[in-house]
């Protein structure tokens, strides 16, 4: 049995009071996790001066990146009409041993009882609060939880601070940046995304920069991901003698467009006229490799057609790739977060073949991914098959 604090709310966006909040409330009730779950799409908020659920859910996750015990939760992803009853009710049915403690603010507390079934909130969790204000002015609130409906409800010592998201939200508006209030990597990913009406951040032009832009993008694994990917293809470049920072770039970049959805990344294709293949449409998996070269061009100024090349094709692969576009197919096959079991090569077999014939580890790659596929009863991309059959026969 676990007790696992419940902190909703719309996040929109997700600031250093919410943390707060989580943070006092897991010190005073010993909670072994907090959970923070953004509502989709709240009854109380005007849909205008909403980021979407997926932009919203994406800046917790960088908020709450470095504690480990606080975590984003989507949940509530088919909660569409906002209900906490209904919430808890599902948590309950998905976790019947855990102890549930249901985390608010003061002013939120003051309009309890005008919440779809209060008196069954009460029952599925322990009613917190992040005081603010006087506190004898909930005591006719707090009188009629626990004495009316029998629910328990804990004042938490620490005061809920006075920090806004509306108030983030027009700083942003501005063209200000509010530094202090939201986590860093918040803010940044706003500025990215050109959320709330952000000015846009100028377009990175080192590989530092594009990291820090990258960090506040993608999620954290994908972003070890591809710090992999761009560690080992500049290790190739420097074996094959190529151009290291552009293979840098190349790998830094490649998975750019993944803090998309597959339908998002879809849309957006289709909105800046990106051509894709039938195969593409009905595999979204793929087209991250076409948007993320549009990205690389427009977002962060990249004009080398080699590199723009090798990430539009590190996914599919296409024959006669030139040799960074073969690194960073490689690459990413192999970088050292990988850790898969691959038959009939090894990824430890095919590491060592790479610095030696990077046209036979290609075949390699291929003989594991395209048996794989036939035996899942997956559909192979055309081009893939092109590709394999390219390299069979230059080994």
């Amino acid at each position: 049995m676990s007790r696992i604090g419940i902190l909703g709310g719309s996040f929109n966006p997700v600031h250093n009071g919410h943390i707060a909040i989580g943070m006092a409330a897991q010190k005073e009730l010993n909670l072994e996790e907090v959970w923070y779950l953004p509502t989709v799409s709240p009854y109380y908020k005007e849909a205008g001066e909403m980021a979407s659920y997926e932009h919203r859910l994406r800046m917790l996750e960088h908020a709450l990146e470095s504690i480990p015990t606080h975590k984003p939760s989507d949940v509530d992803k088919e909660n569409k009409r906002g209900y906490t009853v209904e919430t808890l009710k599902h948590l309950k049915k998905k976790y019947p041993k855990h102890t549930f403690y249901f985390i608010m603010g003061g002013d939120s507390l003051a309009y309890f009882p005008s919440w779809r079934n209060p008196e069954d909130i009460v029952k599925l969790a322990t009613i917190v609060v992040a005081k603010r204000g006087k506190t004898k002015d909930l005591k006719p609130v707090i009188q009629t939880i626990e004495d009316k409906w029998n629910g328990t409800v804990h004042l938490l010592s620490q005061r809920k601070l006075k920090i806004s998201s509306t108030k983030i939200r027009e700083q942003f508006q501005n063209g200000t940046s509010p530094y202090g209030l939201c986590p860093d990597h918040v803010i940044q990913y706003i500025k990215v995304c050109g959320l709330y009406h952000s000015k846009w951040e100028p377009i990175p032009s080192t590989p530092s920069e594009i990291e820090a832009c990258l960090r506040a993008t993608l999620t954290p694994k994908r972003f070890r991901h591809s710090i992999g990917v761009a560690l080992m293809c500049q290790y190739l470049a420097q074996v094959y003698g190529l151009n290291e920072k552009k293979a840098y770039i190349a790998g830094i970049l490649h998975d750019n467009a993944k803090f998309y959805t597959p339908e998002e990344q879809l849309e957006l294709a289709d909105l800046f006229r990106i051509p894709l293949t039938n195969y593409e449409r009905e595999n979204l998996g793929l087209i991250h490799g076409k948007l993320g070269a549009h990205f690389a061009q427009t977002r962060f100024g990249v004009t080398d057609p080699e590199i723009l090349d090798a990430i539009t094709f590190h996914t599919t692969g296409k024959p006669e790739m030139s040799e960074l576009a073969q690194i960073l197919y490689i690459a990413d096959y192999i970088e050292v977060n990988r850790n898969m079991d691959s038959s009939p090569y090894p990824l430890n077999q095919i590491r060592k073949t790479a610095a030696e014939n990077m046209n036979h580890a290609i075949y390699m790659i291929l003989s594991d991914i395209v048996p794989y596929l036939q035996n899942t009863g997956k559909k192979i991309d055309p081009l893939t098959q092109l590709t394999y059959m390219y390299y069979k026969e230059n080994i």
